[in-house]
């Protein structure tokens, strides 16, 4: 479907009002501001311009993300204004990753929109292999992002998300790779083991801490120990505030593989989790959208009145467990010094 100006007026919408900060954000952003290093890296962040964007599949559209057809370089430089007064921010920036993006077209706009300090991610696709490989070849991208869910049947594994060739590729010029699990971190382990014996020079950053932020018992703990154990993977922490799998990421993986992500613009959501009787892990959002489930919503819209961003759940988390481990240095590592040595050098 094309991009309606109904989608659009929505965007616009829901960008005014995300910044337009509650009594409550304003404090928060100034009180966390103020347990942060002097700068941060946002490793995790998605930018497109709308004239890069030409339509949207009909599967993106059922879906939260469809909020945000874009969301430019200069929005995501209020944001940081706005939400971390006093700080230095900088970005790993890649695309918007529904079927409809003008993919080479977005690639290049963020790297010519590029900010001091700022770096980009390649935003690839298996529609088109060739062009992947020569744009990493460039090197005017710092990581390749792919995501499972851009076919139209999902990916089931990660090399069925970047394919043989892609990973061979990147291996061998040590890129790294930034992907978003097929499935939850305890249903990923064994493909991520066999992808780590395929690939044992791979650079990869797992997103989201394995998109553990519901289901967490001894099951996700173990999968935290095993890929700590048994890899040299990364992760960020974009859009996830379990304290229990940041707290398994840090102590498993150790203080030097682990990242801050925002996962802007979808961090701007004001939006709770719950655990749904039937469907399992689901959000409810103080306002209504496109996509929204209305009878769904008049059960639990409750829980979400006064919501805040779920940007702040997310950072206030990860700053409290970074104070319970007594290890020098952490809050600069996970703040800034990890993805400055993974994506910067």
């Amino acid at each position: 479907m094309h991009i309606t100006r109904q989608l659009i007026e929505e965007r616009t919408r829901a960008i005014v009002r995300a910044f337009s900060l509650s009594e409550k954000e304003i404090e928060l952003s100034s009180s966390l501001t103020e347990r942060l290093p002097r700068i941060v890296i946002d490793a995790h962040l998605h930018c497109a311009y709308s004239s890069d964007v030409l339509e949207m599949s009909d599967k993106a559209y059922g879906h939260m993300i469809s909020t945000f057809p874009f969301f430019t370089c200069e929005e995501s430089q209020m944001m940081n204004i706005l939400f971390y007064p006093s700080v230095e921010i900088r970005s790993l920036r890649f695309g918007m990753v529904f079927k409809g993006v003008d993919f080479e077209k977005m690639n290049n706009s963020l790297v010519q929109h590029a900010l001091p300090g700022d770096r980009v991610a390649l935003y690839g696709t298996l529609d088109n292999p060739d062009y992947v490989i020569n744009e990493l070849s460039t090197g005017k991208f710092a990581a390749l992002k792919m995501y499972y869910s851009y076919p139209e049947e999902n990916a089931k594994t990660i090399i069925g998300t970047f394919s043989k060739k892609i990973l061979r590729f990147v291996e061998a010029q040590k890129i790294p790779i930034i992907c978003h699990l097929p499935f939850s971190l305890d249903e990923e382990v064994e493909d991520i083991l066999e992808l780590q014996q395929a690939f044992p020079n791979l650079r990869m950053t797992i997103c989201h801490l394995g998109s553990t932020e519901v289901h967490h018992g001894e099951r996700t703990t173990e999968s935290f120990r095993m890929i700590g154990k048994n890899t040299e993977f990364m992760m960020d922490c974009s859009l996830n505030h379990n304290k229990q799998s940041m707290r398994d990421a840090i102590e498993f993986l150790g203080p030097n593989r682990v990242m801050y992500g925002t996962d802007a613009p979808y961090n701007l959501f004001r939006s709770v989790v719950y655990e749904h009787p039937e469907k399992g892990k689901r959000i409810v959002t103080s306002d209504v959208y496109h996509w929204t489930d209305l009878i769904e919503y008049s059960k639990y819209a409750f829980l979400a009145k006064n919501a805040i961003h779920e940007h702040w759940a997310v950072l206030s988390a990860l700053l409290d467990e970074i104070d319970n481990f007594d290890i020098p240095g952490l809050k600069d590592k996970i703040f800034f010094e990890n993805a400055n040595s993974f994506y910067w050098r």
